[in-house]
């Protein structure tokens, strides 16, 4: 027990969301296992609550990319779209909700509602187009046998989506904003789910370090949504659909584990910034010159990159012109360039992908090799 509430104390945001689907799921158990009296009601206020999960998830994602720069890094602008997207989940449910508690009525299509539930497919395309570029996707198309992927998995589902919703499509001209969402909430979601699952096939063999759990959780997790989408799309269009079901409880395991994702994400940020202060930077040896210490402050600033982003912190180096790389496996790398200007270009990149975290990782690495120079010679990035 004591074992507990410490693990309580040392990740209260993870319980707190474990007890609140843990909650749900019983709740959701009850009512459509054990409660043979369960009416219609019942079920409507389950549907209503559970979106309490998404919230509590936008709410902490906005919170982490904060930490992880926001819009100022790769990493904080893929955080705050997909958080956004909840965000609109979450509205798009309450207005769903305001229609049948209080307005009594069965719910319009299209509504209100319908600008959370179709507007959140935006920031997730955005999102998850960010996250592709974090994870190598671009770079690993590169390859030609990879490139028949980005014409097969989209096709593939797109062919889905048409044979399960669009097949058979009757038009009618008469509400052109409905025939704009019947086309629009499948063709849009495909458009991100087919990007995660790029990102997801090719990051493996792309991302390292640290951060490549959580990434790849973040990506599952939304993949998870569109099934919980694609359901609902599904059961919709079959007349099968009905409130507090299982696609209500597919929406809640969704958004759940985009709770869980981002608060790995968070606390990865933590475990990098704990790991910065209690390393200890590598001390220069004795009667280096400017340009050997130059160099060792660029080998140990992509060794400690490395261990954040993996081969991602590489691909960082490839961009540096005045950088030559002779080893990725050594570390064997020399400044062909200006020094200052070199290493400031390579910190600036890491920040522009994970925020001023990068930039903190980059000094603890070089600390003591920092010192041996002279004001007028430290690269602005490292002061």
């Amino acid at each position: 027990m004591e074992k507990f509430f410490y693990n309580l104390k040392k990740q209260p945001l993870f319980f707190i969301s474990l007890f609140l689907f843990l909650g749900f799921s019983i709740w959701w158990v009850y009512i459509n296992f054990f409660l043979s009296s369960a009416t219609t009601h019942d079920k409507q206020l389950f549907a209503a609550c559970y979106q309490i999960l998404a919230l509590f998830g936008a709410i902490i994602g906005f919170l982490t990319a904060r930490h992880w720069g926001g819009y100022k890094s790769l990493l904080g602008q893929a955080l705050v779209f997909l958080s956004l997207g909840l965000l609109l989940q979450s509205f798009g449910q309450s207005v769903y909700s305001y229609y049948i508690f209080f307005k009594k009525i069965e719910i319009p299509y299209p509504s209100i509602g319908d600008i959370g539930f179709f507007g959140s497919i935006i920031p997730y395309i955005y999102g998850v187009v960010i996250l592709s570029r974090i994870s190598g996707t671009g770079v690993s198309l590169k390859k030609i046998k990879n490139k028949v992927w980005i014409f097969l998995v989209p096709l593939i589902i797109l062919f889905v989506v048409y044979f399960f919703f669009l097949r058979g499509y009757e038009f009618d001209w008469s509400s052109k904003l409905r025939i704009f969402l019947d086309f629009g909430y499948p063709f849009g979601q495909a458009i991100y789910v087919s990007i995660a699952i790029l990102a997801l096939l090719f990051s493996r063999n792309f991302l390292g370090g640290i951060l490549k759990k959580p990434i790849i959780f973040l990506i599952i997790a939304l993949i998870v949504q569109y099934i919980a989408d694609f359901t609902f799309l599904y059961q919709a269009n079959a007349g099968t659909w009905y409130v507090g079901g299982i696609n209500d409880y597919l929406y809640c395991t969704s958004y759940f584990l985009m709770t869980l994702a981002v608060i790995y994400i968070g606390n990865t940020f933590q475990k990098i910034r704990s790991e910065n202060l209690a390393t200890i930077a590598v001390r220069p040896e004795g009667g280096s010159s400017n340009d050997k210490l130059f160099n060792q402050i660029l080998v140990e600033i992509i060794k400690r990159q490395t261990r954040v982003g993996g081969r991602l912190a590489w691909e960082q180096v490839r961009k540096v012109r005045g950088i030559t790389i002779n080893d990725e496996e050594t570390v064997n790398v020399s400044i062909a360039g200006e020094p200052k200007e070199t290493i400031n270009q390579l910190v600036d990149n890491y920040r522009n992908l994970f925020g001023d975290i990068a930039v903190e990782v980059s000094k603890s690495a070089v600390r003591y090799l920092i010192a041996e120079l002279p004001d007028d010679q430290l690269p602005e990035s490292l002061k």
